[in-house]
């Protein structure tokens, strides 16, 4: 199966995921809120001159990947901070900056390393770009439905996966609307109607997850047969 899109309610510096889109300009300009999970140490970095002069020489038009905020976290290897040009104005076309989505998808691939007992595919996190200080204030809704369209076409094309972060309960029931209208599911009828029904129970509260040990594996928990051998050791002393 090729890659899916997800769209999440989430705070997207902190979200375990092979690398995420930090937005920029062309100036490396980042807005200050982006800055305020990053470590003292990140902050100085994205101030610095040596990455100036990196973003200056960029070998990726619009993209630079740069050193991950926070470390590998069980087998889930540390999120890779791509910067990315998305800082334009009101009067820019949308798709310049869905090709910027484009291009961050692609130096994502080249920038990180995949780790199977991480998951399956690799995912890479997008926030909604333009829709603050990159210029589209105004147009959300249609630059929304861009990207997803977009980022669907990137992870069938790339075979990765990629998730649409919304930082506000509005922008995230309204993405929900439109992946509606625009994701492409491959399910029968029959499992349509049972996901349909699945759906209804969660929304009204009666669902119940029974998830396995092996979920927990990429925070270095144990596995179920690791933590019963780590108990009969502890019995047995």
């Amino acid at each position: 199966m090729s890659g899916h899109v997800f769209v999440a309610h989430s705070d997207i510096t902190r979200l375990r995921c092979d690398a995420w889109l930090l937005p920029t300009d062309a100036f490396l300009q980042i807005t200050p809120a982006w800055l305020e999970s990053a470590p003292p140490d990140r902050r100085g970095e994205l101030a610095s001159s040596a990455l100036r002069h990196r973003w200056g020489n960029r070998s990726s038009p619009r993209t630079l990947a740069i050193d991950p905020w926070y470390p590998a976290l069980g087998s889930a290897p540390p999120p890779v901070p791509v910067l990315t040009d998305v800082g334009a104005w009101s009067g820019k076309k949308l798709d310049w900056y869905l090709d910027g989505v484009s291009e961050f998808v692609q130096t994502a691939g080249k920038a990180t390393r995949r780790s199977l007992s991480w998951r399956s595919k690799p995912l890479f996190a997008v926030p909604f770009v333009g829709s603050g200080a990159g210029g589209q204030s105004t147009q959300k809704g249609k630059l929304q439905r861009a990207i997803l369209e977009r980022l669907e076409r990137e992870s069938t094309a790339n075979d990765v996966d990629l998730v649409l972060v919304l930082s506000n309960n509005a922008a995230f029931t309204a993405a929900q609307a439109v992946r509606r209208t625009t994701a492409r599911w491959p399910f029968s009828e029959s499992e349509k109607e049972r996901l349909d029904a699945l759906g209804s129970h969660a929304s009204h509260g009666r669902l119940v997850l029974f998830i396995g040990a092996g979920l927990s594996r990429s925070a270095g928990l144990p596995l179920w047969s690791e933590l019963l051998a780590g108990c009969g050791k502890r019995v047995l002393l």
